[in-house]
């Protein structure tokens, strides 16, 4: 009897053991070049049917970048003798930034399934960890910043006004198209410049990435716009843009280039209206920062001799030494007629005041509490202080 009773639940338990999910992963390059792709694919199958879709969490890991394409995600299937499972192909492709050895940790898998007899099964599995080394070639440890790529190409476009003249303004935007890379790796390529001929405003930039679903070629557009106000007439230089990077294929050092150019700036018509509607508006700008400043400088300096400035200051700061205890003897010294008022504040600023000189001139440390020490006889001091203020308030009409 006995025995039945074990071959029954080893029969029973049987279907379950065979039922667990299948988690395998696995890496297209192991050894990936620093700024090239290498995915990660993390395949799971199940003996019958999903119950629920699979959600897979993104990769975060530092200094790899984690290239989100639109069908990372997709249905497959195996047979494992006469059975065929069901399955679902996670691909992760990652770029890593630096040279190095990575470990990329992946997400907790939370796989919901039907068994033989149509019943749910749910499951968390952590797919193993997985490593790969970045390398850097010879070659590409020359270029600074270092840039992997098979190809870069730059394209400029100016939007000038017809007859450009002093005091208006042009748009240069520059777009850089990198293949088998990350538009992360290009970096800035205009420069904010203020000279006597022109004044060039903040560069407005954006960078975006994209996965071929066919061909899982990454292309990267990194796009830089910039204002330019024209000062002066004259010559106006737009500066050349060059980008070097590393080409695989071919083993050697690149250079996508935008020429620079000259534009020509006509002076503007004289108008003695418009300067002097400018001159009053200088002057009024001046006028509201001076009474600003004037302002905002009065009451820093009402802070400043504030009470609360002075205790900010001394917590703030707590050192041994003469120069912060001078600073706390003056904000001590704020408080005199409420300690000479209570015979408990004149004990506690005593504690007080005898820890720091034994601390400063006995080459002992303060209490550890100190700071809180500080904090309670302010608040000892704040409350003799309303006190007074409340037995003296109805002598006042």
């Amino acid at each position: 009897m006995r025995f039945l009773l074990i071959f029954l639940l080893a029969m029973c338990t049987l279907p379950s053991l065979a039922a667990e999910p299948k988690v395998t992963v696995s890496l297209s390059d192991e050894n990936p070049l620093v700024g090239q792709v290498t995915t990660v694919k993390v395949k799971v199958l199940v003996p019958t049917w999903f119950a629920k879709p699979l959600y897979f969490d993104e990769i975060d890991t530092v200094n790899v970048i984690n290239v989100k394409g639109n069908k990372s995600t997709y249905p497959t299937s195996e047979r494992f003798g006469s059975t065929t499972w069901t399955g679902v192909i996670k691909e992760y492709p990652v770029i890593a930034m630096a040279q190095g050895r990575f470990e990329l940790k992946l997400p907790t898998l939370k796989i919901h399934f039907m068994d033989e007899n149509s019943q749910a099964i749910n499951r968390e599995v952590t797919p193993p960890p997985i490593t790969f080394n970045a390398t850097l070639p010879e070659l590409a440890k020359t270029l600074k910043p270092i840039i992997i790529a098979e190809n870069i190409a730059l394209q400029e476009d100016v939007n000038i006004p017809d007859k450009l003249t002093a005091g208006q303004s042009i748009q240069r935007k520059i777009s850089a198209t990198i293949t088998a890379s990350s538009a992360l790796f290009i970096p800035q390529m205009m420069n904010t410049t203020n000279t006597e001929q022109q004044q060039s405003y903040p560069i407005t930039a954006t960078s975006n990435d994209t996965l071929n679903d066919r061909t899982a070629t990454l292309t990267g557009l990194r796009t830089e716009q910039q204002d330019i106000v024209v000062k002066q007439a004259g010559n106006l230089s737009l500066p050349s843009i060059t980008i070097s990077y590393y080409q695989p294929s071919t083993n050697s050092i690149q250079t996508a280039e935008v020429k620079g150019s000259e534009v020509i700036v006509a002076a503007p018509p004289a108008s003695l209206k418009t300067w002097l509607w400018r001159l009053l508006f200088v002057v009024i700008c001046l006028i509201i920062v001076w009474g600003g400043y004037r302002i905002s400088q009065f009451y820093w300096l009402r802070y400043q001799h504030s009470e609360y400035a002075h205790f900010k200051h001394v917590i703030q700061h707590i050192e041994v030494n003469k120069v912060h205890y001078s600073a706390f003897i003056a904000w001590r010294d704020s408080w005199q007629m409420a300690i000479e008022k209570s015979t408990a504040l004149q004990q506690q600023n005593q504690s007080i005041t005898l820890d720091y000189e034994q601390a400063l001139y006995g080459n002992k440390g303060l209490p550890d509490d100190f700071a809180e020490q500080l904090k309670q006889f302010r608040a000892a001091l704040k409350k003799e202080n309303n006190q007074q203020k409340d037995v003296l308030s109805p002598l006042n009409p």
